[in-house]
């Protein structure tokens, strides 16, 4: 089930603890969350992704948390390299692997190249 919870920090304090109090999760899968690229947060005046759960945020910083379990919890087999041409690459991709990501996160940091 999808779940966004939209938070804007009262006080000082850090991404993770904002996020739990607000959605009520654990502050493992808050972590697992930013991880998979599923937060994100404003930064002048623009919408970027937030992985590091330890991140001192001031108050009024805003915050998004896009948690959908089916999403995160995906463990698809990993990308295999067919060919490396220094400027591109091509890999074979398993079905059930994300190709790209969406606010809801990324499943799988395909390719390094």
């Amino acid at each position: 089930m999808r779940k966004k919870f939209d938070v804007t920090t009262e006080q000082t304090e850090t991404a993770s603890e904002a996020l739990s109090q607000a959605s009520r999760l654990s502050r493992q899968r808050i972590k697992d969350a930013m991880n998979k690229g599923a937060c994100w947060w404003s930064l002048k005046g623009k919408q970027v992704r937030l992985r590091r759960a330890t991140k001192e945020l001031k108050a009024g910083t805003r915050l998004q948390l896009y948690y959908d379990e089916s999403v995160l919890g995906r463990k698809p087999e990993a990308p295999t390299l067919v060919a490396d041409n220094h400027r591109y690459s091509v890999w074979f991709k398993p079905h059930g692997l994300l190709a790209q990501g969406s606010q809801w996160g990324i499943t799988a940091a395909c390719c390094a190249g």
